[in-house]
């Protein structure tokens, strides 16, 4: 390939030139397509340009869309930058009469959920949730008070909770659990 050359690497050249919705331009001295394809990226375009090879990517398959349901505005706005950050669509309910609503409204992959929350509690929503045939993945999150905080996660694994965190939340952990709980939901539905 010469200096100054485009050619296709795993998917048909874009129409136009130009940067189009969900494709990034990534600079890399030292790296082939299977490498990229590892972190989750399709090449669809190499380029290489004064002796460095640009790839054009862009995500292998669409971003989950996750419901955040949390009363506490600075949470969901972490959980929210998180998430963001880690290529999810995330949608927000600051109550849980709200998540049921906007569970009605949208196709949603997976839920982050408080427990103790006004107008319905965290515990309604997984209640809800597991008795529909398709429910997505359900976390549920609580700070709760000291003498409960032990008690309020267990209680919503034991409702049909698929994982339960304390406050203060563990990030990454967090995010592996989000990835595992939508990669087995991804892997029941082909099967």
């Amino acid at each position: 390939m010469d200096v100054g050359s485009v050619e296709p690497c795993g998917l048909p050249t874009p129409a136009r030139t130009g940067i189009r919705r969900n494709l990034w331009v990534l600079p890399i001295r030292r790296a082939a397509p299977s490498r990229l394809r590892a972190r989750g990226y399709t090449c669809a375009l190499r380029i290489v340009v004064m002796e460095m090879t640009m790839y054009v990517l862009q995500p292998t398959r669409k971003p989950a869309h996750i419901l955040l349901v949390d009363d506490d505005p600075d949470f969901r706005g972490m959980i929210h930058t998180a998430l963001s950050r880690g290529g999810y669509t995330v949608h927000e309910a600051a109550n849980g009469r709200a998540a049921l609503e906007l569970l009605q409204d949208r196709i949603i992959d997976l839920v982050l959920t408080d427990i103790i929350m006004p107008e319905a509690d965290g515990y309604e929503i997984i209640q809800k949730l597991k008795s529909s045939p398709s429910s997505p993945p359900l976390i549920a999150v609580s700070g709760g008070s000291a003498r409960l905080r032990m008690e309020l996660p267990n209680m919503a694994r034991l409702l049909g909770a698929d994982a339960a965190f304390e406050k203060p939340v563990d990030i990454n952990l967090l995010l592996d659990t989000i990835k595992q709980l939508l990669e087995a939901r991804r892997a029941g539905r082909a099967a």
